[in-house]
């Protein structure tokens, strides 16, 4: 049982890679499990290719790999019960928007705002929703906010599941340049949260690390394609909630 998994078995074979030197057959290793970490999705594709070229190349037998991949498969296993059990986080579909959550374990996270380099508040929440106005019938919807037109031109701030009675959104002016710092733990340590842009991108974030939040120089056009107002389109998704 023992050899069935363990890695980097030697068949022996008369082919060009058995003929190649150790060193040049441990750099080439090492380029490629490089690769597929820095080109990600083409990485796994080119990296698929060039493994089979390889195998092909070996003159291994199918049967003799077949029985190699038990150890990667057991490795998958183990790796697969570890994040099931062990991974922190949580991944939230957030789309129009910008949101910062917590990471790890359920606990409320302090966040420090700030508006135009003037401290405004501390929310002591399980996150903060910075959104546009179009953004606002989203996510932030859900948590409480209001809903705004989206020829308005602003910023909001929601807040997500907040520890208090008597918070509620804020609107800003679009020009205001928003702020928000990510505070200490209860405990007096250091934090650890998550930042995601448009439920897309996301930044780990620790105490002290800010995101800066301010309307672009330029601006985006959008071609409409229907004459359905924002006030029908709003009646029809309220008449369906």
């Amino acid at each position: 049982m023992l050899r069935d998994i363990t890695l980097g078995q030697y068949y022996p074979a008369d082919s060009i890679l058995h003929r190649l030197a150790p060193r040049v057959k441990f750099v080439g290793t090492i380029v490629y499990v490089v690769s597929l970490f820095l080109f990600h999705n083409w990485g796994y594709l080119l990296g698929t290719v060039f493994l089979a070229v390889m195998i092909k190349l070996s003159k291994v037998p199918f049967k003799f790999i077949t029985k190699g991949l038990k150890s990667i498969f057991v490795l998958l296993a183990i790796t697969m019960v570890f994040n099931i059990l062990f991974t922190p986080g949580e991944v939230l579909v957030r789309i129009w928007k910008i949101t910062i959550t917590r990471e790890g374990n359920l606990r409320v996270v302090r966040f420090d705002n700030y508006v135009n380099g003037e401290f405004l508040n501390s929310y002591s929440a399980d996150g903060i929703i910075i959104a546009t106005p179009t953004g606002s019938t989203g996510y932030s919807l859900s948590a409480g906010g209001p809903i705004i037109s989206p020829s308005a031109s602003l910023m909001l701030m929601t807040p997500l599941a907040p520890h208090t009675l008597n918070t509620r959104s804020i609107v800003f002016p679009a020009e205001d340049v928003i702020e928000v710092e990510l505070g200490p733990s209860r405990d007096g340590g250091i934090e650890q949260g998550m930042a995601y842009f448009d439920g897309g991108t996301r930044v780990p974030m620790k105490t002290g690390d800010r995101i800066v939040i301010k309307k672009a120089r330029r601006d985006t056009l959008i071609v409409k394609i229907s004459n359905i107002s924002f006030l029908e389109t709003l009646r029809k998704k309220m008449a369906n909630i």
